[in-house]
Parts: structure tokens; C-alpha cells; sequence
């Protein structure tokens, strides 16, 4: 989910959707897009589907999201990474 629709490309309007939050309230989605991001070595990784929540005081990453595309996150002591590639 992402607060700044100025990182959305691809944006879909007219999205029905609801997104229901750990403490039971829910709000309505209207759209949804894709972001670019760049991996861990600069490789520019795509996440589509990603829903427009303009309520949001920061961006969310889906770790869930992310495995069930078939990424890998990596997070060490004070750093995190994403990749597509499980040997690097």
C-alpha cells in the first residue's frame, strides 16, 4: 500500500476494493497501480497491483506480497534488501 501516488505508475481508477487494518477498521480503495523500486544491485524490480491508500501516514510493504512474487528480502543488523535472485 503507498500514501504518495506520485510513485504510481499505471494507475487504475475505478478500483472496488477494502483493506481492514490489525485493529479492525477498514477503509475503501479506489485505485491501485504499479511502483518500480531498485534491488539490492540496482536492477529495477516492478510490484503491480499495489494499492493507492491516501489515508496512510507511511508507505507499507507487503512482505507476503513480496514472497508470493517471488522475491527475496534480506535484513541484517542495519540494512534491508530485495531481490529477485536467491544467490546473490
Amino acid at each position: 500500500m503507498i500514501v504518495n501516488k506520485s510513485l504510481i505508475t499505471q494507475l487504475e481508477e475505478n478500483v472496488s476494493d477494502k483493506v481492514r487494518f490489525s485493529d479492525n477498521n477498514q477503509v475503501d480503495i479506489f485505485k491501485k497501480g504499479s511502483i518500480d523500486f531498485k534491488e539490492k544491485y540496482d536492477k529495477i524490480l516492478h510490484m503491480h497491483d499495489t494499492l493507492y491508500v491516501p489515508i496512510l501516514k507511511h508507505n507499507i510493504l507487503s512482505i507476503g506480497k513480496m514472497c508470493l512474487k517471488e522475491y527475496y528480502l534480506v535484513f541484517q543488523k542495519n540494512t534491508s534488501a530485495i531481490t529477485n535472485e536467491v544467490n546473490r
